[in-house]
């Protein structure tokens, strides 16, 4: 399974990255950015599951998610929004925009995997 993880920050990438790998140890990375730099990815990499910050300069996470959602090739791609908003009118603002589900920051690995596990479980993708 292959990853796209798009956060600015190099640290948060890497902590979700490694997260991930505690669990999932058969699994590929690309990373972004950005949302303008995620899209070129997606038009490259066959990605399996999408992990999205919200907030992010350029392009950001909820208008990365309605570009992928409005994609023929990527729409139906599982999205998992990590970030620091964390009212409820925020994530309902996120599940309209068409993520699986979403995780407050700070992450905690075991919950990271449950939301991960949650949503292939759901999407019926092959589990990892």
């Amino acid at each position: 399974m292959k990853f796209l993880i798009v956060e600015d920050s190099t640290a948060m990438r890497r902590v979700i990255r490694n997260s991930i790998m505690r669990f999932y140890q058969n699994c590929e990375f690309e990373e972004a950015h950005n949302g303008v730099d995620a899209i070129d990815v997606l038009k490259l990499e066959d990605i399996d599951f999408l992990i999205t910050d919200w907030l992010m300069p350029g392009l950001d996470g909820i208008e990365l998610t309605k570009t992928v959602r409005e994609s023929k090739r990527v729409k139906e791609i599982p999205i998992l929004m990590i970030s620091t908003k964390g009212n409820k009118k925020d994530i309902i603002e996120a599940i309209r925009a068409g993520v699986n589900d979403y995780l407050v920051k700070p992450i905690n690995p075991s919950i990271l995997e449950s939301k991960i596990r949650g949503i292939i479980n759901k999407v019926g993708l092959v589990n990892l």
